[in-house]
């Protein structure tokens, strides 16, 4: 706290993106392979079976650093097969395609509808291709979103082993497996007569030339054994078994084509662009007045709807506008922010309360040719009613067709230290002590915050630093898309009642080319209904927020006093010692 104070910044501290966004976020940083040399195999391989840390508590490994060893060691290709999920495959898609490493995309799927236990069945998919992408992704979603209340069902995903053989249509192939899978579970419990009768079963459900054989390494004293029991199965059922030459088989780039957003319904005669200039022009007579006495801000309305039809935009100002429109008949205050407020059309539409025009605002710092994608419209709404805006999306769109954006949760000083404590077996008072001497940000570089603490927890907590501990929700994030979004990610419960949310995070989105609205909760706009509802109710005065006189010297003078605690955006030490 003395530090912050005092003003002395934190070298720990990450980056910010430096964007419009509610609070000073962090963005990925692009993918730069390292330099080391690429080794020589004197044996052709490919592993088809790997979990990163995305198999939340389970793997160990960033994609990333998953894709720069399987380079290093020269493998013919690599399988990224997370539990019941795509969560980092745009990740390893990326740092494989700047490394030059043939990627194989799949997932193990933990059959018996209770999530990743010691007792489910898994199935262990790998993708043959884009199809195959797809109709994977469709079955993740539809079992994760299946069966019970969305918090009974959040990390339980309920598969249909024979509807998973009817969507394979030759487009999957399936390996035996870890100890969990089919056949490795009836060795164990039966010998090898169980287990020939459990590859049968994959057989005649998948095919012998998608089903294989899983071999696997790890040192345990009667793998060798168990081994050579699985390899004597093979042939019996013509099942491949050579990893490198699957691994060239399956191996495809994952080239998503990103949905666009769906058509906007407008009256019949109207296109979208024509529809987007009707709604901007009459909403310019309501805050400009006659064409005649502000030839100005039409001129730039005129010149803002030709920009936004040639970059093919007009649909994503008419959601926002429908969206703002919602909250204005449901009398729920809301506005766009940032860099939106330059927009003479966003003005027009309702969307932002201050006039670009008037303040000389650039319009090309919102929007412009010269910059790839959509524009970035965040929409503030009273935090105490903004549900009621995320649920009209859904049931404008379909839960098919929007949800919210995932926030990877990565592992910080004090919850590494916690669950690095526990793994270890120390008391859970213990765990709670420990951690609570480390500051909320902190990243355990002073020797003070870790005194006390045994340093093979500190070594543990350093190691897995940054690590993705479990998926959260977005502070406001949705999207929208033409087509069911499982297409392309899986969708999934979210912990929060009727919240239903992508496997991807912001930065995931942006790099397949998502579209996405910010639908931000602020508690300062539901302080100004309430103070707009006191004065309308004692005073006789409706106060509209667009028209409020921004010129008002006592505004001035009290914040000259830095007399500003309690107002918003305004109230920090250095805004008031400015």
């Amino acid at each position: 706290m003395e530090r912050v104070l005092d003003g002395r910044l934190n070298r720990h501290a990450p980056p910010g993106d430096g964007g419009d966004g509610p609070a000073w976020s962090r963005k990925r940083p692009p993918y730069e392979p390292p330099t080391r040399e690429r080794g020589r195999s004197a044996a052709p391989y490919a592993e088809l079976h790997a979990h990163s840390a995305f198999s939340f508590l389970d793997g160990a490994s960033l994609p990333e650093e998953m894709a720069q060893e399987a380079a290093r060691l020269d493998l013919k290709a690599l399988a990224i097969t997370d539990h019941d999920g795509f969560y980092g495959v745009v990740r390893f898609a990326e740092a494989a395609k700047e490394l030059g490493l043939p990627t194989v995309f799949g997932a193990e799927l933990s059959l018996g509808g209770q999530g990743n236990t010691e007792d489910s069945v898994h199935l262990l998919v790998l993708a043959r291709g884009q199809e195959g992408y797809r109709r994977l992704s469709r079955q993740m979603a539809a079992a994760h979103l299946s069966g019970g209340t969305p918090k009974d069902r959040k990390g339980k995903p309920c598969y249909d082993l024979d509807a998973l053989t009817e969507a394979a249509g030759g487009h999957w192939h399936i390996l035996t497996g870890c100890r969990k899978g089919h056949v490795r579970r009836a060795l164990s419990g039966g010998g090898p007569a169980a287990a020939g009768k459990a590859l049968a079963d994959l057989v005649a459900r998948f095919g012998a030339d998608r089903v294989s054989v899983e071999l696997s390494r790890h040192g345990h004293p009667d793998e060798d054994e168990r081994n050579a029991e699985l390899a004597a199965l093979a042939p019996g059922f013509g099942v491949v078994t050579a990893a490198a030459e699957l691994g060239e088989a399956c191996a495809f780039d994952l080239r998503l084509i990103a949905p666009q957003l769906p058509p906007f319904d407008v009256p019949a005669g109207h296109t979208e662009d024509s529809w987007l200039r009707h709604l901007a022009l009459e909403g310019a007579q309501r805050r400009y007045g006659p064409r005649a006495g502000a030839e100005k801000a039409y001129a730039q309305i005129e010149r803002e709807l030709e920009i936004i039809a040639q970059l093919n935009f007009p649909g994503y100002f008419l959601v926002v506008h429908d969206i703002t429109q919602f909250c204005r008949r449901s009398d729920i205050l809301c506005q766009g922010r940032g860099s939106a407020a330059n927009s003479a059309v966003c003005y027009a539409l309702g969307v932002t309360n201050v006039d670009p025009v008037a303040n000389g605002l650039l319009f090309e710092r919102f929007l412009s040719t010269a910059r790839d994608g959509p524009p970035d419209i965040d929409i503030d709404i009273e935090s105490d009613e903004r549900e009621q805006a995320i649920q009209y999306v859904y049931h404008k769109y379909g839960r098919e067709y929007a949800a919210q954006v995932a926030n990877v949760i990565t592992y910080r000083g004090r919850m590494a230290v916690r669950d690095m404590a526990k793994a270890l077996g120390f008391a859970q008072g213990q765990q709670d002590a420990w951690s609570k001497q480390l500051g909320h940000w902190g990243g355990m570089a002073d020797a003070a915050e870790v005194d006390g603490i045994p340093p093979q927890v500190i070594q543990l907590a350093q190691q897995i630093k940054n690590f993705p501990r479990h998926m959260g929700i977005h502070s406001g994030g949705m999207v929208i898309c033409d087509r069911p979004l499982a297409d392309v990610v899986p969708v999934e419960w979210a912990r929060m009642e009727n919240r239903s949310v992508l496997q991807w995070d912001k930065d995931d989105c942006a790099a397949v080319g998502l579209v996405k609205f910010d639908l931000l909760g602020l508690g300062m706009l539901s302080a100004l209904h309430y103070c707009i509802d006191l004065v309308r109710e004692h005073k006789g005065i409706d106060v509209d927020l667009a028209h409020i006189d921004l010129k008002e010297q006592a505004v001035y003078e009290m914040l000259a006093r830095a007399d500003s605690v309690g107002v918003f955006q305004v109230e920090s030490r250095a805004q008031m010692a400015t």
